[in-house]
């Protein structure tokens, strides 16, 4: 193999070892960026979801640029809603 040739395939190889540190790596910076209470499960599945196929990785990026469910504000949103009465019957009282 010509030396031209050596230092191309490292190159090439050095080029594809820093774009896949950078993809795998990119879903929890994302996360932790935003302050997402689960940065450090979506950088774990970011890291294994690569190697695994795109689909995971994948899910680990969608799940990075999502709002964290807040069930406690929903709840307390739900229940005073129930409370409140309807104006059809606050009407007919």
């Amino acid at each position: 193999m010509p030396l031209k040739s050596f230092f191309i395939l490292v190159a090439m190889i050095m080029i594809a070892a820093v774009l896949f540190i950078q993809l795998a790596g990119m879903p929890g910076e994302n996360a932790r960026r935003r302050g997402h209470p689960q940065a450090k499960a979506i950088q774990t599945l970011g890291w294994i979801g690569l190697p695994l196929g795109v689909v995971p990785w994948l899910i680990a990026l969608v799940w990075s640029n999502l709002d964290p469910l807040n069930i406690t504000r929903d709840l307390e949103s739900d229940n005073q809603s129930s409370t409140e009465p309807d104006d059809d019957t606050a009407a007919a009282s």
